[in-house]
């Protein structure tokens, strides 16, 4: 349960997975930054519903992304997702996969 969730800020963390639908219709959230050491996995349709989510930073050494992790994310308006390691043909995010 997540009503009251406004932020999400992981720093520093190592080998970092967020399962599917974590935070499913987490309407309060509006911000999210994420930035690991070394490993970040983000499951299918982990924020997806989160209506009020605006912005998010996603980053890390190897990211691997689920599919429509922002589904129903009407109110997205910045996505800024780094990698460090990962190259431009792996980390080929196609945006409307993750909105889908």
């Amino acid at each position: 349960n997540c009503k009251n969730l406004s932020s999400l800020q992981l720093c520093d963390a190592e080998n970092c997975t967020i399962e599917c639908e974590a935070f499913f219709g987490c309407n309060s959230l509006y911000k999210l930054e994420i930035a690991v050491k070394s490993n970040l996995t983000i499951c299918s349709f982990c924020f997806s519903g989160a209506e009020n989510l605006k912005t998010i930073k996603l980053s890390g050494n190897y990211l691997s992304i689920g599919e429509s992790i922002f589904k129903d994310c009407p109110s997205l308006i910045s996505a800024k997702i780094k990698s460090s390691s990962n190259s431009p043909s792996e980390l080929k995010l196609d945006l409307s996969m993750l909105i889908k």
